[in-house]
């Protein structure tokens, strides 16, 4: 079983301050930053942060409850830094749960492909 360590926002450099994170963008490696260049694009002068999280096991080869846990832990850094909404760009994460209107940790979450 793959564990879901702590996940820590705070020492990333550049990251705004609490409050100051309007949207955060999530996938395991690099294959999001579509999505956040276009969502940067649609919505202007929102604050936007891109989270790649290579530390973890690819998401493809994580069991549902470990990205689940994975979810929980980084939703919970995000909120800690003032962030109120995610978007999962993982097809991998997005796919293993309906994530549409869910909240972790206050954080409203979405994915961009459907479970199932």
């Amino acid at each position: 079983m793959v564990s879901a360590p702590d996940f820590n926002l705070a020492s990333l450099p550049g990251l705004p301050a609490a409050d100051g994170i309007d949207l955060a963008v999530l996938d395991w490696g690099i294959g999001g930053t579509a999505i956040y260049s276009s969502l940067s694009t649609v919505l202007g002068g929102a604050s936007i942060v891109y989270v790649s999280d290579t530390a973890f096991t690819p998401y493809g080869k994580a069991s549902r409850s470990a990205l689940r846990s994975r979810l929980e832990s980084i939703c919970a850094a995000l909120a800690a830094v003032g962030c109120r909404r995610l978007v999962v760009a993982c097809n991998a994460m997005s796919s293993a749960f309906d994530l549409s209107g869910e909240s972790f940790a206050s954080v409203e979450t979405s994915g961009v492909i459907g479970s199932g």
